[in-house]
């Protein structure tokens, strides 16, 4: 019974020390899951307020899945060359830049195909970088309990977003989802810039 107890208070141990050290990833995660829940569930309903044709609605999300697909390698290209943190800080602060010109780009057309697709590539990405830095960061143990808190941050994010955002919608107006994930990200790359870890 003491050993039990002693390792369930190792195991809680290693995971608050995790989710201090790893708070910003954590955070990374969590807005992943709620981008993924927001677009999924509110993206078509943003397209149709913008004019979208019924039959086309699903356009941009298709669009941004296209683009997280081409964005893998150049992604793990750079991210090899240069610091992840700094990276992926980075590329939070370019997602809410383009999450700040969604209302002024019209989505339909060619033009709103090719701005969803670079949408899709750049706000996806962050995640993809979080992983990457964990897995340079934990060995172990404290590996899986990351790993476990990932998954954890990210069906959080799923579940939050798309009632937060679709109530932020009715209140405010369809452009309250872009500009939604704009501040959510913004927080994001305001924390990443204080986290100064560095990946071995």
């Amino acid at each position: 019974a003491d050993e039990a107890g002693e390792g369930g208070e190792e195991k809680r141990s290693v995971m608050l020390t995790v989710l201090r050290a790893a708070a910003v990833l954590m955070l990374v995660v969590f807005l992943f899951g709620l981008l993924d829940g927001v677009i999924l569930g509110l993206m078509p309903i943003y397209a149709l307020e913008q004019g979208i044709a019924e039959e086309d609605a699903a356009l941009p999300v298709a669009a941004m899945a296209f683009g997280v697909v081409l964005m893998q390698w150049p992604l793990g290209y750079i991210a090899d060359r240069f610091s992840k943190m700094k990276v992926l800080t980075g590329v939070l602060f370019a997602v809410v830049i383009l999450s700040c010109g969604f209302p002024h780009v019209p989505l339909e057309g060619w033009g709103g195909i090719v701005f969803m697709l670079i949408y899709g590539a750049v706000s996806f990405a962050p995640y993809t970088l979080a992983l990457s830095i964990l897995g340079d960061r934990y060995r172990g143990q404290a590996l899986a309990v990351a790993s476990g808190l990932f998954a954890i941050m990210w069906g959080m994010g799923g579940t939050v977003g798309p009632i937060a955002v679709g109530w932020g919608m009715e209140a405010f107006g369809a452009h309250a989802l872009p500009y939604s994930l704009a501040g959510f990200f913004l927080i994001a790359a305001l924390a990443a810039l204080t986290d100064r870890q560095k990946a071995s």
